[in-house]
């Protein structure tokens, strides 16, 4: 899958229609492979029992955001990737608006990628959750 052929959003939103991701509401606003920006219209079936949103929902967002700039980022030859490893920090709860997830590498190596990524709440720039993202880069043999 070569870089060019997925580094739009549009292109991301098309790959994840009638996926998990879609499913739970990640809507891409931007990807390259300097940075991927997602959005969530957050909804009842997105929280917990005490009313805010799930971390689970938040998990999805931030991996799918960090697989779509991974993606756009793929080194020549590559034919896809494994997300290995994923740390999570929750720092905030909300229960209602907008979130927005930035992911941006902080390595992009030939056999991993680590990605970086906040969650804000889009209205209030108020951080929700920070993540680490690793994957690793497949070769077909």
């Amino acid at each position: 899958m070569a870089a060019e052929s997925t580094n739009s959003a549009g292109t991301m939103n098309e790959l994840v229609s009638g996926r998990f991701a879609a499913l739970v509401g990640v809507e891409f606003v931007s990807v390259t492979a300097e940075e991927a920006v997602s959005r969530l219209v957050l909804r009842k079936e997105l929280s917990n029992t005490r009313g805010v949103v799930h971390a689970g929902a938040l998990v999805a967002m931030a991996d799918t955001t960090c697989g779509a700039g991974c993606i756009a980022a793929l080194p020549d030859g590559s034919s896809g990737f494994l997300t290995v490893e994923l740390k999570s920090n929750f720092v905030a709860g909300v229960g209602e608006g907008v979130l927005r997830c930035t992911a941006r590498p902080r390595h992009r190596g030939r056999s991993t990628q680590l990605w970086e990524a906040v969650i804000e709440s889009e209205e209030s720039g108020r951080p929700i959750a920070f993540f680490g993202c690793t994957q690793l880069i497949l070769y077909r043999e």
